[in-house]
């Protein structure tokens, strides 16, 4: 990001698409943007993330940091729950400025 910063005066950071929260066994969706990539991957409300690309998360700061390590465009597995159901996700993550 340093060097989009000094390059226009701007930097992307990368996002899901998505609000959450820490849960009791990962990190829950509050919200999720109709139009981002989290939608689009078939995420949904209520959903638990348990891993970013295999990496255990069970705070929102673990998830945060997992995908603003990545650029917008990048493509990461997140692994959910849904109630009892388990599942993966191939996210797209978008990019935001800031």
């Amino acid at each position: 990001m340093p060097t989009l910063l000094i390059k226009n005066g701007k930097a992307t950071y990368p996002v899901i698409g998505a609000n959450v929260q820490d849960a009791a066994a990962g990190v829950e969706l509050t919200a999720v943007d109709g139009q981002g990539p989290a939608c689009k991957a078939g995420l949904r409300v209520k959903d638990v993330i348990t891993k970013v690309d295999g990496h255990q998360v069970d705070t929102m700061e673990e998830m945060i940091v997992d995908i603003r390590i990545r650029r917008p465009g990048e493509v990461v597995v997140l692994d959910y729950a849904r109630g009892s159901a388990r599942g993966q996700a191939r996210v797209t993550l978008g990019g935001r400025e800031g």
